[in-house]
């Protein structure tokens, strides 16, 4: 696994030096808080940033459902001969889809929720996965949970079927409910 340093010096972040990318990345202010809190910050992020890098799919193509509309997916994808479960998966367990995620605005989310608020709510918010567990859905709180513990476990619909097939069966879900695509 790559440094954090080898990382930023293959990122494309112009001249700034490695404290100046962390300011930036944190604010100058927040960047002791977040080594203090996050004892394992830098080798979370290069976790996160190698797990982005073997994703395949822009978030355009990507299903957007919400946790008020799971039981209607998973009815829905029952009858397209789809099946599911509820498992909670670590989420280390979890590999992403998609490539579109921006990591400094994930960072501000938790700094401006808070660590606590930020693991209560992965614990209590579902990730839709493959029987691969390939993200469906919740790749934010993917991010979210290996920024901060990647041993974290979190609520996942498991869908069983191959990540091709569930991908364009839930992609007609959000069609055929009408529900807006990512963007």
């Amino acid at each position: 696994m790559r440094s954090f340093k080898e990382f930023i010096d293959e990122a494309d972040i112009g001249d700034f030096s490695i404290a100046e990318f962390k300011e930036v990345l944190f604010g100058k202010q927040h960047t002791d808080y977040w080594y203090t809190v996050i004892p394992d910050l830098d080798t979370n992020i290069v976790s996160l940033y190698n797990a982005i890098l073997m994703a395949t799919h822009s978030r355009m193509d990507m299903p957007v459902i919400k946790e008020k509309h799971l039981e209607k997916y998973q009815v829905f994808m029952k009858m397209v001969a789809v099946p599911s479960t509820m498992k909670f998966l670590r989420v280390s367990s979890l590999q992403p889809m998609q490539k579109d995620l921006r990591v400094e605005k994930i960072l501000k989310n938790i700094f401006n929720h808070g660590i606590a608020e930020s693991k209560v709510y992965l614990k209590t918010t579902t990730i839709v996965v493959n029987r691969d567990h390939y993200i469906i859905d919740g790749h934010h709180r993917f991010a979210t949970g290996t920024i901060l513990d990647s041993t974290l476990k979190v609520p996942c619909l498991v869908m069983d079927g191959d990540i091709e097939k569930v991908l364009m069966k839930s992609n007609k879900f959000t069609d055929a409910m009408g529900l807006p695509s990512q963007n």
